[in-house]
């Protein structure tokens, strides 16, 4: 297990606290606050990214992805891709036999 992860506690509501000796300040308002969490999180573009771990600053509401994250982003926008060429591709066939 990595230093990171090792330096991680869950919390009674289900977050992942940072546990290291100096807490994170958030990049955007300054505030040591930033946690870890893993919900839903809905993207600028309005995606929604079903049970992403993320860091997010309990003050500003502000987030930030690891590489893990960004893997987990890419990996959901394949899928929403794929279902949306699937889907063209029936509106197609059924254009045809109709």
């Amino acid at each position: 297990m990595s230093s990171y992860h090792q330096n991680m506690q869950q919390s009674d509501k289900g977050q992942l606290a940072l546990s290291g000796k100096e807490p994170l300040p958030c990049p955007d308002c300054g505030k040591v606050s930033l946690i870890r969490v893993k919900n839903d999180c809905t993207l600028l573009d309005g995606t929604v990214v079903p049970n992403l771990e993320r860091l997010q600053c309990s003050s500003c509401k502000a987030n930030f992805f690891d590489v893990p994250a960004m893997d987990a982003i890419s990996a959901h926008r394949r899928k929403i891709s794929r279902k949306d060429t699937d889907m063209q591709s029936r509106k197609k066939q059924d254009t045809k036999i109709a």
